[in-house]
């Protein structure tokens, strides 16, 4: 549900940081182009794009010596996020405006608490990046996050997960092929991540971040799918969770007020009314937090 942000080419993945040689040199100038960016994108995609990561890792806005970024650090980290949200909120009112950052440590949550103008918060939902090529987080490390950044009160977003199944071997992107093995410790762990996830009521969003292992960033084997695009373990568990476990299938009569009730996981869902004579009635309704949640069919 989110954007590709690494560039690809043959197998591999690689970022390139530096600034596009038409860049003007001073910082009033790329301000002006850089407001524009944002406001064209944002009001442009109007309706069919409302889900925007306005800035991504304010916590590290000058780690690449670019020129953007000299500008950026030379506003500070919040005026630079604060101008951005409002430049995003004003080409589309109605967007969620998501700030993103890898670092799930005080300097992100210090920046987040101070997104605000006359007492109203200027961002909607919270991205938490999840990359783990060095093995998954303790479970229990997961939910402390989820409930650091619960106070907010916004929804959260796990926005970049990689979990690999092929051995580190070496320093920087250096790594091996998927393994046996080592799809068997991804296929266990995933379901875990995402089930917990799933159950904190923070949290809102997932996102794998490499679907193959072509082309996935650092070189890893970090897809659900292997480079010849058959699945791997992980991809059938997750399969089973998410259109099994987690798909509501009930039936059931209707009592003598003709209503019928059951539990079902929040999203769209079909519903069929029929009667003994054979005629039916179906509609599709959304079933939300925090609602009532009653439909009504009528059947002809």
């Amino acid at each position: 549900m989110q954007r590709p942000r690494h560039h690809l080419q043959g197998t591999s993945a690689r970022w390139d940081f530096a600034d596009p040689r038409w860049l003007p040199h001073e910082f009033k100038e790329i301000q002006e182009l850089s407001h524009a960016r944002v406001r064209d994108c944002v009001a442009r995609f109007k309706g069919r794009l409302n889900l925007w990561d306005v800035v991504n890792e304010p916590t590290h806005l000058g780690r690449f010596k670019t020129r953007m970024g000299e500008w950026a650090m030379s506003l500070g980290a919040v005026p630079y996020v604060i101008e951005h949200l409002k430049i995003a909120r004003a080409a589309n009112p109605q967007a969620t405006l998501l700030v993103n950052d890898y670092r799930t440590d005080p300097p992100f949550a210090k920046i987040l608490d101070r997104l605000h103008e006359d007492g109203k918060r200027l961002f909607d939902t919270i991205g938490i990046q999840s990359h783990m090529h060095d093995g998954g987080w303790p479970l229990a490390r997961v939910w402390e996050i989820c409930d650091t950044y619960a106070r907010f009160n916004v929804p959260i977003h796990f926005t970049e997960t990689t979990i690999v199944s092929g051995p580190r071997q070496g320093p920087g992107e250096n790594w091996g092929p998927t393994t046996p093995a080592d799809e068997a410790r991804q296929a266990d762990y995933v379901p875990q991540f995402y089930t917990l996830l799933f159950a904190h009521p923070a949290v809102q969003g997932l996102t794998w971040w490499d679907f193959s292992d072509e082309g996935a960033w650092q070189r890893a084997a970090a897809g659900l799918v292997r480079k010849d695009m058959s699945p791997k373990p992980v991809y059938e568990r997750l399969l089973a969770l998410i259109k099994g476990e987690w798909w509501t299938q009930a039936e059931g009569r209707t009592d003598d007020k003709g209503e019928f009730a059951t539990r079902a996981f929040f999203g769209t869902h079909r519903l069929t009314a029929k009667l003994p004579s054979g005629q039916s009635a179906t509609q599709e309704v959304h079933w939300e937090r925090d609602q009532d949640n009653r439909f009504e069919l009528r059947v002809l």
